[in-house]
């Protein structure tokens, strides 16, 4: 199973970074479930090496679990990647149960659409055809889901999750 996993990863060198990490963290508990300790550690560090520049954390996030006991014995073997390690075992660990719960509504989804304008509520409620005050009941919805209090989180978080 690892050798097609590597071969995928090989041949997929043009493929979207954030598909490649999530394979390499698939690979990971794979080999350790096979019992190579040392693929694990290199599924690992590949998978940092990809997500870091980009911050897809989407991938470390969806496996929860299993991505934290990884993280807990190998991130201080990370290198250069070992503070990027720690704040994903971090967010893992606070997302118990999972950041994003359910998914956004459309509307939910539009309203978030406009947070990185720095747009208004009211501005907002004008492009969408609707009051100030549905404005703020989809922004809570919106900041609930995505496990966030605030305008600046939301875009972040959404960005990480690749909804945005």
């Amino acid at each position: 199973m690892l050798d097609v996993l590597t071969a995928a990863l090989l041949d997929a060198k043009a493929g979207h970074p954030r598909t490649r990490v999530e394979m390499m963290v698939l690979g990971a508990p794979a080999a350790e479930r096979l019992g190579d300790e040392s693929g694990a550690r290199e599924w690992v560090q590949r998978s940092l090496d990809t997500a870091e520049p980009d911050d897809f954390r989407a991938p470390f996030l969806g496996y929860g679990r299993d991505v934290a006991g990884l993280l807990e014995r190998y991130a201080w073997q990370a290198g250069p990647h070992h503070g990027y390690a720690v704040e994903i075992l971090e967010e893992v660990r606070r997302s118990d149960p999972p950041v994003f719960v359910e998914p956004l509504t459309d509307r939910e989804h539009a309203v978030l659409q406009y947070l990185p304008t720095m747009m208004s509520n009211v501005e907002i409620a004008r492009e969408l055809f609707v009051s100030v005050n549905t404005v703020k009941t989809h922004l809570k919805a919106v900041y609930r889901k995505l496990g966030v209090e605030r305008r600046r989180d939301a875009v972040l978080r959404a960005r990480q999750l690749e909804i945005l």
